[in-house]
């Protein structure tokens, strides 16, 4: 068993870097899902609830808004079990109670203050450019400038038309197919990419995607 999930996850460290470069062709939707599947093999996206058929719901086409967006910032870096077992605080108070630890975590570490002393902005829709920033930001690009994150992505070796394609509204589809071109930029002062930390870290998983429940056979009644 675990030299089969040694062979897929070595299967899946060869494609990082090739799927997206497809992505602004007019297979984006599919690349996104894709990459959000891919994500989620990782242990690194769960979704956003299950639909009645017992899959995995990416929400894909739903604008991604702030506390969903730190919360993968925080998974996508390595801190999720720090920020779990942490009892990291903040000053927010419109932070739902399942976002708690991670605002903690990554006010605490500098990733992100809020929109305001008291308001975090949790609901909020967020842009790609910040959301772009927030990641930048927990890799170690400390110089990143939220009003233009790009030439940062630039510098990273994070290319537009290969990682990602500039969007007014930045979906969760958009989400999954930056987050996963991400993966294989270089971590800031650890001589290897966000992939290679995460390994090193021991955080990243196998899982399978659920499959669909079977349709129940209907019963027949003579």
């Amino acid at each position: 068993m675990k030299k089969r999930i040694l062979t897929i996850l070595l299967v899946l460290v060869l494609l990082v870097g090739s799927l997206p470069a497809g992505a602004i062709s007019g297979d984006y939707d599919r690349n996104a899902r894709e990459c959000a599947v891919l994500l989620y093999n990782y242990g690194l996206l769960d979704g956003s609830g299950t639909l009645a058929d017992g899959t995995v719901d990416f929400s894909l086409e739903r604008p991604m808004t702030r506390g969903e967006a730190i919360t993968m910032v925080v998974r996508l870096t390595g801190g999720k079990e720090d920020a779990l077992s942490g009892g990291y605080s903040h000053p927010f108070t419109d932070v739902d109670s399942w976002g708690d630890p991670y605002v903690g975590y990554a006010y605490a570490m500098g990733i992100s203050n809020g929109v305001s002393a008291t308001s975090f902005g949790f609901k909020n829709y967020i842009s790609q450019a910040e959301y772009l920033t927030l990641m930048l930001r927990g890799m170690g690009y400390d110089w990143v400038d939220w009003r233009d994150p790009y030439t940062t992505a630039t510098q990273a070796d994070l290319l537009e038309g290969r990682d990602y394609d500039r969007v007014d509204t930045f979906l969760r589809k958009d989400m999954a197919l930056l987050s996963y071109g991400l993966l294989n930029t270089m971590v800031v002062g650890a001589d290897t990419t966000l992939y290679g930390v995460l390994e090193e870290k021991g955080v990243l998983i196998y899982r399978e995607l659920p499959t669909p429940n079977p349709t129940p056979t209907p019963t027949v009644t003579p």
